[in-house]
């Protein structure tokens, strides 16, 4: 009980002292962009039907969305709207259509303050920046990779020219293999559609390419590890509550607009 007593202690610090400068920050940071990758965000819903106020997280399109029908306005003067709402995040809603798009009677987050609980038990929040700086330096490898690549295709091109001329199979082979997806393209779906000339152009790319592939292949079975223990594991027991309580220490999430699937976003630091 007592251990109880000082986590919750702790939280409610968090809370007074810096806490709503960082939820603040957060919103503002999420609220200013509507795309097909929505971000998620946490706001206070007012049904003016019935004065019942509710916390919520939703996306920010279903956001928009909702306060278009409310208000019946353009998209700049809603963010105006929510810009001036940043200290409270209070967000008055009469119509009917427009507190269903926001699944305002079905939200509930009735498990936030026991995943507040395990986020500062597990200590997520500095794992989730430990996370959250390995894939950034992940990103910057690609540029090394993506050079190497592009050396090995003109190594491999010469190389052919010098005995005779491409095909025209091998010519388009060779212009897209700067791109990874090519790889499995060619090495898996397309493989039974090629020549042999075609064949053996794979054959000899996946022999030049191999060293380079795995490790980076290698960093991202490490990245998909961690963000699998740090992010999915919770998400998936917990839902968009988890989102919910993340986005009070600034952690962000948004939904992939090429398969719907809810991915952790940037994080939020405070000044200094």
């Amino acid at each position: 009980m007592r251990k109880l007593t000082t986590i919750l202690t702790f939280i409610l610090a968090i809370n007074s002292i810096f806490g709503q400068d960082l939820i603040e920050k957060t919103y503002l940071n999420v609220i200013k962009e509507v795309s097909t990758a929505p971000g998620f965000v946490v706001i206070k819903v007012k049904n003016m039907q019935n004065g019942k106020i509710k916390e919520i997280c939703t996306d920010v399109t279903s956001l928009y969305l909702s306060l278009q029908q409310e208000y019946q306005s353009e998209f700049k003067m809603i963010y105006d709207t929510l810009a001036a709402r940043s200290k409270d995040r209070l967000i008055e809603i009469s119509s009917t259509d427009a507190l269903e798009r926001l699944d305002f009677d079905r939200y509930n987050a009735k498990d936030l303050d026991k995943i507040i609980l395990l986020i500062e038990e597990n200590n997520l929040i500095d794992s989730l920046l430990l996370f959250n700086k390995y894939r950034h330096d992940l990103y910057d490898k690609y540029y090394p990779y993506r050079e190497s690549r592009d050396n090995k295709i003109e190594l491999i091109r010469d190389s052919i020219c010098a005995t005779r001329k491409l095909t025209k199979e091998e010519t388009e082979i060779l212009g897209k293999l700067g791109d990874p997806y090519y790889d499995y393209h060619y090495n898996n779906w397309y493989w039974d559609k090629l020549t042999e000339r075609g064949k053996e152009l794979i054959k000899l790319w996946n022999a030049k390419i191999k060293i380079d592939k795995d490790k980076i292949e290698t960093l991202e079975k490490e990245r998909d590890r961690q963000e699998k223990k740090f992010f999915f594991d919770y998400y998936n027991h917990y839902g968009i509550v988890f989102c919910h309580a993340l986005f009070k220490y600034g952690v962000t999430c948004y939904r992939d607009c090429e398969n719907g699937q809810i991915k952790i976003g940037e994080i939020i630091k405070t000044d200094g």
